[in-house]
């Protein structure tokens, strides 16, 4: 029994220092899933904790007193918390199993938190004596070798063989990694941390990065200057400073893009940039390219956040689910100022925000994404397992868990955490010290902690084989092999239980019409469409079936975009279209029931009544009228298909004026329009 105990430390040591390194599962000779450089990489995250929970285990049932306490600590006990809230809040969230997993292309979800709970109690107990050592030179080395594939790879060509196609992350990852050798505090260590930390912030940091840096000097300047004025502990004026800052830093991004707003347009007259048509001061200057960009886009994010949870009541106690900001973004996005897409003509809005492109993952602030995931409980519980360290922390550990706090909840008001992270987030909580046991939890037998450590293992490694099952098939998927289409399509991709069936299929029809849309020519994507009508008929059909389940946003705007665009690769061939024909028959209802979930999203009849223009059907203008009917005045893409509908009808006048009403309110921020046919459009209404 000894030595099978031995053994077990010995191997709980090597899973803790591996998983320290899932990074490698990020680079290109991975190709698993759509989002490569995540899935993957979190299956070896969750598979890491499943094999420290068998292995603790073992230890548990051979009575080692160091599983108990660890498993009942502060830090480890409220990561649990809010890992269980997510799970009991589920089935009141729009997509549970997006609540289980996270986002798939983010891979922070319930699983994660749990994840890391039994990590941090891993990397307790496996870092005594000479492994604690092993352990922080394993973070500081898997670091360095992500520093090292950023200085060889950024300007590197495709594919660059590093772990995110960003790197600002990196400079989170340097302060995490350091808090372990600040705790083991040494000369060396400090030496090693204070590199470490570094080459992360003048390398790797960005606006934020450097602001939270900036506030973090400052507090613990402050700190250091009342903490002898101050007849209390000094954990407790850290901690508190901690909790005011993260909170009160929170609502003040959230309150200042108007004041940001008003000083960056002071002095912009619209009349004065010709290219823009657009009435609309913030169109004419680029408010994320100033010097409090950074902060600027982060309140838009907070502000959209709240307003969305205000419309959703419920949600402020149950929150809406990890991952739910995608659908926030989805349902609410046209609220925000600036163009829809990265790139466009001159004539739109200089003014772009990240996550109407690819960074709708994350709200960019810890609280603010506990709070849309789980309302105020998540905020609660995630504000305390942040200052646990703090509250928890050894005391010649206390700078370092002051280190650990200060970049989650400082740092958090401006950024996010990532998948990946988790090894060194719960490395360095484990590292700092994880406080005493209660009195009561010493009587409890260690081996009592076995089978629910048993179960959590069987959990874990299930749904990292789940995920990686999942990786298996989109991958296979993504090959798009050509589907007959005189049997009916099976009407599904990848299936299998606990799905994330939505952002699975939604990611997997995107990736085919652009695929179809790079077949090299008008009609070499005319072939592939033709070639693949059945995978067409396919996505079509899950599509459908996956918005009449429960309408999403995502869901529906993405169907309703991307039939536009693969009827227009088959070049409107009528077979193909036919082939289609509930997407045709019911384009105009499906507009309707996105509207219901997302009345904003008025841009998305553009692309039917395009298309109707372009196969030049009848009934257009009494399809628009009935479209522009449901919009509010003051709307560009009201007014847009009002010209059209005056197109099509032949009153000029009303065409010159309806399409002089759509510039002005900033028609071209949401529809790519030429300078040349903004200037002929305007020259045509001013006669």
């Amino acid at each position: 029994m000894p030595f099978l105990l031995q053994a077990s430390r010995n191997a709980l040591v090597a899973v803790c220092a591996g998983s320290l390194f899932a990074f490698v599962l990020t680079l290109p000779f991975v190709d698993y899933g759509q989002w490569r450089q995540v899935e993957t990489a979190t299956v070896a995250i969750h598979m890491s904790a499943g094999l420290a929970a068998v292995l603790m285990t073992i230890l548990a049932i051979g009575g080692d007193g160091s599983v108990r306490r660890a498993v009942f600590s502060t830090p480890v006990l409220l990561l649990v918390a809010i890992g269980l809230l997510s799970l009991a809040l589920s089935p009141f969230h729009d997509d549970p199993v997006r609540t289980l997993f996270g986002l798939l292309k983010h891979g922070v979800g319930a699983l994660w938190w749990i994840s890391v709970a039994i990590l941090t109690a891993a990397f307790a107990v496996a870092g005594r004596g000479r492994a604690r050592t092993v352990l922080a030179g394993a973070a500081a080395v898997s670091t360095v070798c992500v520093f090292l594939l950023y200085a060889f790879g950024w300007s590197a060509p495709e594919p660059r063989w590093i772990p995110y196609d960003f790197k600002e992350w990196v400079a989170i990852l340097g302060l995490l990694a350091a808090v372990p050798l600040l705790a083991i505090r040494t000369r060396a260590s400090v030496a090693v941390a204070a590199v470490v930390v570094a080459v992360a912030l003048v390398f790797f940091g960005n606006r934020s990065i450097m602001l939270t840096v900036g506030l973090s000097v400052a507090g613990y300047g402050l700190w250091l200057l009342l903490r002898s004025r101050v007849r209390t502990r000094s954990r407790t004026v850290l901690a508190a400073a901690l909790a005011a800052a993260a909170v009160g830093g929170t609502v003040l991004v959230a309150a200042l893009p108007p004041i940001l707003e008003r000083h960056a347009v002071a002095g912009v007259s619209a009349e004065a940039h010709d290219p823009i048509p657009s009435k609309d001061p913030r169109d004419h200057v680029s408010i994320e390219g100033k010097a409090y960009g950074t902060i600027w886009s982060r309140g838009v994010v907070l502000d959209l956040v709240a307003r969305n949870m205000a419309h959703h009541p419920l949600a402020l106690l149950t929150g809406r689910g990890w991952g739910s900001l995608q659908e926030v973004v989805a349902e609410d996005g046209r609220s925000v100022p600036g163009r829809r897409f990265r790139f466009g003509p001159e004539t739109a809005s200089l003014t772009f925000l990240d996550f109407n492109a690819n960074a709708d993952f994350h709200s960019h602030n810890l609280l603010a994404e506990a709070g849309l995931s789980l309302g105020l409980p998540g905020v609660v519980l995630t504000l305390l397992a942040f200052l646990a360290p703090v509250a928890c922390a050894r005391r010649r550990s206390l700078a370092a868990a002051g280190v650990l706090s200060a970049t989650l909840l400082v740092a958090g008001s401006l950024w996010f955490l990532l998948g990946i992270m988790g090894p060194f987030l719960a490395l360095a909580i484990a590292s700092v010290g994880l406080g005493r046991e209660p009195s009561p939890v010493r009587r409890v037998p260690v081996p009592v902690l076995a089978p629910a450590l048993g179960v959590s293992s069987l959990g874990l490694l299930f749904c990292s084989m789940l995920l990686f099952g999942f990786g298996k098939a989109q991958q296979e998927e993504r090959w798009f092999f050509p589907l007959s289409f005189v049997s009916a399509p099976p009407c599904a991709t990848v299936t299998g239980p606990l799905l994330p069936a939505r952002e699975i299929n939604t990611g997997l029809y995107r990736r085919f019409v652009e695929q179809a849309e790079r077949a090299g020519s008008p009609a070499g994507g005319k072939a592939y469409a033709a070639d693949h009508r059945g995978n067409a008929i396919n996505f079509a059909c899950v599509m459908r079936r996956l918005a009449d389940e429960k309408p999403s946003a995502t869901v529906l705007a993405a169907s309703l975009e991307l039939r536009r665009r693969i009827f227009s690769v088959a070049g409107n061939d009528p077979l193909f279209v036919a082939s289609l024909k509930p997407d045709v028959v019911y384009w105009e209802a499906d507009l309707a029931k996105l509207w219901s979930v997302a009345p904003g999203r008025t841009e998305l009849a553009v692309p039917y009544v395009s298309w109707l223009i372009s196969v030049h059907d009848p009934r257009m203008p009494q399809i628009a009228g009935r479209l522009a009917s449901s919009m509010r005045d003051g709307d560009p893409v009201k007014a847009w298909i009002l010209a059209r509908k005056a197109e099509a009808e032949g009153d000029r006048a009303a065409q010159g004026r309806h399409i002089r009403d759509a510039l002005d309110q900033g028609i071209a921020n949401l529809v790519p329009i030429p300078s040349a046919s903004v200037e002929r459009a305007m020259q045509a209404a001013s006669r």
